[in-house]
């Protein structure tokens, strides 16, 4: 990882990076950004806040079971030959 282009990087910048994101899903994220902003102490504002909003970002999980799933299935063959009778 070439770090020398986060010099120039804004908040929002470091968002985006995959990079900057992966670090923060190291299980030592915390003493990895304490090394970014002794490298970068002139972004320390903008890491900190990047790193904030990151944190504060939950995804969720989507799970289905295995019946669900082929319910659904059904589900959508038969309203797809349904469709396609209607157009003949």
């Amino acid at each position: 990882m070439d770090a020398e282009h986060f010099k120039t990087f804004s908040a929002e910048d470091f968002i985006i990076d995959k990079d900057f994101r992966m670090i923060l899903k190291n299980p030592f994220a915390d003493r990895m950004l304490d090394e970014f902003i002794i490298n970068f102490p002139d972004k320390k504002q903008e890491i900190l806040l990047a790193a904030g909003i990151l944190k504060e970002l939950k995804t969720q999980t989507f799970t289905q079971s295995a019946e669900r799933k082929k319910n659904l299935w059904q589900e959508i063959l038969v309203a797809t030959e349904t469709d396609n009778t209607d157009q003949l």
